[in-house]
């Protein structure tokens, strides 16, 4: 099928914001969270940042657009998805990486056009963005299902967490970090499986990880159980989630996983009998994440009441476990330790809260 030249441009442009532009719209409307709006995508790191920052900045943009008078062919005349693409783009052009390679349009040439006002408009209004910051430095763990440790870049040990450091050098374009030696991955998130297995006393015969996607905890978890034989069952019940699950565990070469599309509430446990330790992450709130949008009332009812049904399912159901993490990503005392709490009686004291973390000051 032939096209011309300009239609083709048109629609790597179309293409290169449409998912962020549609993620924008879900986070905006509180339909969804940021980073599980961002795991539905198929590039979620990059349209996590991408649509993180906009939205942080969006009256920046706005202002800037309408201050230069390009507001018609940006913005378009009304909210929606072509309003997301346009300010996505101008984010990228004024403040972000850049423009796609062999972009075109009406929307790029008025972004190149005008870009050099656009960025002082945008600056004067207090827009921020990568361009105009020093780059931060970015926690992350070596991967050693992918081969040793390369310290040809610059790092920094992380005093708590082996193979774990933090790094300005690294983005995820980095070759590290696309051939899958290095696993960007924030600190806290690398906790879970650190706890549950690193901290054991002996290494699980079996993993559970109940609400796996995106990946990182379970390729951690395979990353600690490396050479013991042991294998992490890794399950999530949404397709797309779950799509995402299978490129990390291929891009790390976590051959030991055994990945399940599953609503881990409808597993049968007897299935599960190697399964000595679980690592339960469930859906939350989100809102121990900057920038969230805070929940409703009654969604938070509703997170809690599937993540006391799932950790209590863990407690009482797999006869041969005797080890359970529970994590969230919420600051909500619903979601913690009151799910904590009404767990334990449910399990009649088959179970007790540990410490963890001894090293931790």
């Amino acid at each position: 099928l032939a096209c011309p030249l300009g239609s083709q441009r048109r629609k790597k442009m179309a293409s290169a914001y449409r998912e962020a532009a549609s993620m924008m719209g879900k986070v905006e409307a509180r339909r969804s969270s940021l980073r599980n709006a961002a795991y539905a995508t198929s590039e979620p790191q990059r349209n996590l940042a991408l649509v993180s920052a906009a939205v942080q900045n969006r009256a920046a943009l706005e202002g800037a657009v309408r201050a230069v008078g390009v507001a018609d062919v940006i913005l378009g005349k009304a909210p929606g998805q072509r309003r997301n693409v346009g300010l996505l783009a101008t984010f990228d052009a004024v403040a972000g990486k850049g423009l796609p390679r062999g972009a075109g349009g009406k929307l790029v040439r008025c972004l190149r056009e005008h870009g050099e006002r656009l960025g002082a408009e945008y600056r004067r209004l207090g827009g921020e963005g990568r361009s105009l910051e020093p780059r931060r430095r970015r926690h992350a763990r070596w991967n050693p299902l992918r081969g040793p440790v390369d310290s040809t870049i610059e790092m920094r040990p992380d005093p708590h967490l082996p193979s774990v450091f933090s790094s300005a050098e690294l983005d995820g374009e980095h070759e590290l970090v696309t051939t899958g030696r290095v696993v960007l991955q924030d600190k806290p998130s690398c906790i879970p499986a650190h706890v549950l297995i690193a901290e054991a006393p002996r290494p699980p015969r079996g993993v559970l990880d109940c609400c796996a996607a995106p990946g990182n905890k379970t390729t951690h978890a395979a990353a600690l159980l490396e050479g013991t034989g042991s294998v992490v069952h890794a399950l999530d019940r949404d397709p797309e989630r779950y799509a995402v699950l299978l490129d990390r565990l291929s891009l790390a070469g976590a051959t030991q996983v055994r990945p399940r599309l599953a609503d881990f509430l409808g597993i049968t446990p007897a299935h599960f009998s190697d399964v000595e330790a679980i690592l339960l992450d469930p859906s939350c709130s989100g809102s121990g994440i900057r920038d969230h949008q805070p929940p409703s009332s009654p969604r938070l009812d509703r997170l809690a009441a599937f993540q006391l049904a799932a950790l209590t399912k863990a407690l009482t159901e797999f006869p041969n476990v005797t080890r359970v993490v529970y994590s969230t990503c919420s600051v909500h005392d619903l979601e913690n330790e009151s799910v904590v709490a009404d767990a334990l009686r449910a399990a009649g004291g088959a179970f007790h809260l540990a410490t963890c973390l001894p090293s931790w000051p």
